[in-house]
């Protein structure tokens, strides 16, 4: 099995615990490892509500980066809920740099 990761992003303007269909549909699949950078993200009171499990990851970004591609190369749908206040461009930024070299 391929594994992959997918980033789903939020914003502050829009209300807490609004996602796409498409972007519930990713976190609430079976086996998916969804993982947040923070424990006040306002969407995880939501995913508990669901019996989603969510693993935090604190860190720096490349360290965030390097856990999250470990996980996808070993056959897991990884799932990251980008901050909503756009903290997270330092770990696009590393996920790129790594997926650029290979």
């Amino acid at each position: 099995m391929t594994g992959r990761i997918v980033l789903i992003p939020f914003s502050p303007r829009v209300a807490p615990g609004l996602m796409s269909a498409a972007a519930w549909r990713v976190v609430a699949e079976p086996g998916a490892r969804v993982h947040a950078g923070d424990e006040e993200h306002p969407i995880l009171e939501y995913l508990d509500d669901l019996d989603i499990a969510i693993e935090l990851i604190e860190g720096e970004a490349e360290e965030v980066a390097e856990e999250l591609l470990a996980e996808a190369a070993a056959g897991a749908q990884v799932v990251w809920l980008a901050d909503p206040s756009g903290g997270d461009q330092r770990l696009v930024h590393a996920l790129g740099e790594r997926l650029a070299a290979g």
